[in-house]
């Protein structure tokens, strides 16, 4: 809902709403399935407003401020977005089967094609992230420089971190997995 209002937001898996690589908030949801659908969610949102931010942070105030028109002008009005853009994303979940919608999310993840460390069993092992499954993993390829020994692999949330930028220039940088 806030790319509509000209905020660039982007999705930093699992749950982080970034924007130039800092993070501006998070989503955390909790749902129940039954036959591949949602049947209950409880959806919450946070959102950095004008309150003071760690460096690798971002408030909605500061991008606000560099727009010559910004479009989101009370903390009333931010509210009413995110409530718009839960409905939105409730409404389309019931419609749609999570095949279909994974696209939209995949669209927004800034993590694609980030290198990324894994560890596991006392080994690390680079890898590439290519993606999110239909189960909320994050996909990676393994071995990416040889495409033909490459293998992809899903990672729950907490076997990786992928970091935030701690540079005040915005240039990427990862962090290894926790």
């Amino acid at each position: 809902a806030l790319r509509s209002y000209g905020i660039p937001v982007g999705l930093k898996w699992l749950n982080d709403l970034v924007v130039e690589k800092r993070k501006l908030g998070g989503i955390l949801t909790e749902t129940r399935m039954q036959s591949g659908r949602v049947t209950q969610a409880v959806v919450g949102v946070g959102i950095n407003w004008q309150n003071p931010v760690p460096p690798t942070g971002i408030n909605l105030q500061e991008i606000l401020e560099r727009q010559p028109n910004p479009q989101i002008t009370s903390l009333e009005m931010l509210a009413a977005i995110a409530l718009q853009g839960i409905i939105a994303g409730y409404q389309l979940c019931q419609q749609r089967s999570i095949e279909a919608i994974l696209p939209r999310y995949q669209a927004l993840l800034t993590s694609i094609g980030h290198r990324v460390m894994i560890h596991h069993s006392g080994a690390e092992q680079p890898a590439q992230v290519t993606g999110i499954s239909a189960t909320g993993d994050l996909q990676v390829c393994l071995n990416g420089e040889n495409p033909a020994l490459s293998a992809e692999i899903s990672l729950e949330p907490g076997t990786i971190s992928l970091g935030y930028d701690h540079s005040s220039n915005g240039a990427n940088s990862n962090l290894p997995a926790n």
